[in-house]
């Protein structure tokens, strides 16, 4: 018996080469010792060697079969092989032997969480917190139970309760920052995973959590020096790598982020997240099929994420399978009603279908999205109340086009008695009416984002305001650009292949330059770039440039006026030509933006636009094919 008490205070001390050496003296004289093959098996254990350490304490039992602690032990030795069942069996064995044996109780909870009998788990946890109310452990994998059946306040509890016993318990900070992500409570969820890497600054896992927080706050770049610090604290941590390639897609990253994907897949293959993460690169790369896949088998493997519904559906939307991605959508936003994300993907749905009515009020959702950025205005948001004789700043919030798109509904507020004015970005500013452009710190009764617009005067399909123009250049910018073009002869179209680069979709839209040369094989035409930084040789077309770096919106608006045609792809210019009333011809995606809804070849928003849309995913060729076509028979055929 002293023998043994010398080698359990060597073990206990961290000196296990002697405290080995005195059991198996011990052993010697009594080879069925069996708190000796105990403690010999636990060693093994705590050297990191669990495999050796399963035969020493199955030994002891053999001896002793009928001792709690001895079950108990083998099956946190068969839980750290990953053996479920059987560690299950142990501990069950365990808590026969002695019903009031709490840790045993603990042990058996947290296993049967793993193998999914929750409700069981529950029962075991509470049963070990009634028999020893002050295990911190035992709090923690209460919490983390009650966290896998949703029960998100009770488990939020349970390790503010383990925390209360054991404040520098590490892993239940750790455990609590999860709980209150879930909750979206994301600022109490990032102090609590600091304060686990104050406990524990080596903690990986909390490194990795980190990451996932502020990706959710935005701030992505933080996110992925958090996942990097992970990685390098652990490099086998898949979860780390799944963050890393999280946070490198949020910055719009997509090739730096194949490789986390892959070796997170590589690390776990059952990692939802990485599938997902995955899906987003091949979405980016336009192989949607294969994007579709990816997000097909993270949902096998997460079913109730709302998350990945969202990004099945949009995948679907891409291959024009419109039916099937609301319904992602909608399952999106019964998992989890106030996804603004999935939300907003709806509101679009419903637009492009051309129920207006419905996808605009839904479409005030896009504002709730963690991507918008806007600040919040001071003073009282307009809710459609009348607004004769009070003052409306109406301001941009999302890109060029946009406004240009949406100030249409301006002159109606002005009709209905209100004092209209326009805070929009600089570049466009020259180009609006000087009685709408607001100035700084200017006074206003209630505030209006653009896009909200048609949701507050009530707009149908039937009623969108389609008069044009609703914007004017003037008569000397006209005139100075008519003497300027009028040294060219022929039918005068101008060109726009391409939009802002750091658009998401850019990729969907834009088009390389030299598909459009059969255009330039048609005679009597005069083609001008409207491509702005970008000056491109097209095989067998003359192409002038008219888009200069320190030209203004007025120019571009005057160079319109002047050309017979504009020929785009879904660019602010776009917008523009049709604003003023000129004729455009769009040239769209196989999945375009919702506002030119489906398979129609106009659009009520400009009445002198006309929609080619790509009838195969990726196919412009056929697009520009069609096009040729018919600037052909616009000019009177190859005659001229």
């Amino acid at each position: 018996m002293e023998l043994l008490k010398l080698g359990l205070e060597h073990q206990r001390a961290g000196r296990l080469r002697q405290a080995a050496a005195v059991y198996e003296e011990v052993l010697k004289s009594d080879p069925d010792n069996a708190d000796a093959l105990h403690l010999m098996g636990m060693l093994f254990y705590q050297s990191g060697r669990p495999g050796e350490a399963v035969g020493w304490i199955q030994r002891a039992l053999g001896a002793s079969p009928h001792v709690p602690m001895f079950h108990n032990n083998l099956g946190t030795v068969l839980l750290a092989l990953g053996r479920l069942e059987e560690a299950c069996a142990a501990y069950r064995c365990a808590v026969a032997l002695d019903r009031r044996y709490a840790e045993a109780h603990s042990n058996l909870a947290s296993v049967l969480a793993s193998l999914g009998q929750l409700a069981a788990a529950i029962e075991h946890h509470e049963t070990a917190l009634r028999l020893d109310p002050r295990r911190a452990e035992a709090y923690n994998n209460y919490g983390n139970t009650l966290w896998a059946c949703g029960r998100l306040e009770e488990a939020r509890a349970a390790l503010v309760r383990a925390l209360e016993l054991a404040p520098g318990y590490a892993e239940a900070w750790l455990n609590l920052s999860s709980v209150l992500k879930e909750m979206d409570r994301l600022e109490e969820a990032e102090g609590a995973c600091r304060k686990a890497l104050a406990c524990n600054p080596q903690l990986a896992e909390a490194e990795a959590n980190l990451s996932a927080i502020l990706l959710a706050r935005s701030r992505a770049r933080e996110a992925e020096l958090a996942a990097r610090r992970a990685v390098r604290l652990k490099p086998g941590l898949a979860e780390a790598h799944a963050n890393l390639a999280a946070a490198l897609i949020e910055q719009q990253r997509h090739a730096e982020a194949s490789v986390p994907c892959l070796e997170a897949l590589r690390l776990n293959p059952a990692l939802a997240e990485a599938h997902a993460n995955l899906g987003d690169v091949l979405a980016w790369r336009a192989r949607d099929e294969e994007a579709l896949q990816c997000y097909e088998r993270a949902l096998a493997l997460k079913p109730g994420a709302a998350e990945f519904w969202n990004k099945r559906g949009f995948a679907l939307e891409q291959l024009g399978r419109w039916d099937e991605a609301l319904e992602c959508f909608e399952e999106a936003v019964r998992r989890k009603p106030d996804f603004a994300e999935a939300r907003t993907n709806r509101a679009m749905a419903w637009l492009r279908r051309g129920d207006f009515e419905q996808g605009f009020a839904e479409y005030e959702w896009r504002l709730r999205r963690k991507d918008f950025r806007m600040p919040p205005r001071p003073g009282s948001p307009w809710r459609g109340e009348p607004l004769h004789g009070r003052t409306l700043l109406a301001y941009s919030e999302q890109g060029l086009g946009d406004t240009i798109q949406f100030v249409r509904y301006l002159p109606l507020l002005e009709e209905a008695g209100a004092r209209v004015r326009l805070d929009c970005q600089s570049r466009l500013r020259p180009l609006m009416p000087a009685r709408w452009v607001a100035e700084a710190d200017e006074q206003y009764d209630v505030h209006a984002p653009l896009l909200s617009l048609p949701h507050l005067v009530g707009t149908t399909l039937e009623t969108v305001p389609g008069r044009v123009p609703y914007l004017e250049v003037a008569a000397e910018d006209r005139a100075r650009w008519e003497r300027r073009l009028s040294v060219e002869q022929g039918f005068k179209v101008g060109l726009v292949w391409a939009g802002n680069p750091h658009h998401r979709q850019d990729r969907r839209r834009s088009i390389a330059p030299e598909l459009l040369a059969p255009l330039g094989r048609i005679p009597g035409v005069a083609f001008f770039s409207l491509q702005r930084g970008w000056r491109a040789r097209i095989e067998g077309m003359e192409l002038r440039e008219l888009e200069e770096e320190t030209g203004t919106i007025v120019d571009t608006a005057a160079a319109l006026m002047n050309l017979d045609l504009v020929i785009s792809v879904d660019t602010m210019v776009a917008h523009l030509a049709g604003a003023l009333g000129r004729k455009v011809w769009l040239l769209l995606g196989f999945s375009p933006d919702w506002r030119w809804m489906l398979e129609r070849e106009d659009t009520p928003w400009y009445p002198t636009m006309r929609l080619f849309r790509q009838r195969r995913p990726g196919d412009w060729a056929e697009v520009v094919e069609r096009v040729t076509e018919a600037l052909h028979a616009e000019i009177g055929g190859s005659g001229g």
